[in-house]
């Protein structure tokens, strides 16, 4: 009975709330790896400054 009552509220969050939790999913991500991907594409363009 319990299963149940879960999926019914997981139903309800994910139909009705994704729409405003995506985007706050999305922002939240680039905050915490924005980091990690400034040093990626620094290290890209600082490979291909070698290979000249």
């Amino acid at each position: 009975m319990n299963g149940g009552l879960t999926q019914e509220v997981l139903n309800i969050i994910f139909s009705k709330y994704m729409v405003y939790l995506s985007p706050m999913i999305f922002v939240l991500m680039v905050a915490l790896f924005s980091e990690r991907i400034i040093d990626l594409i620094y290290q890209a363009i600082d490979k291909k400054r070698r290979w000249r």
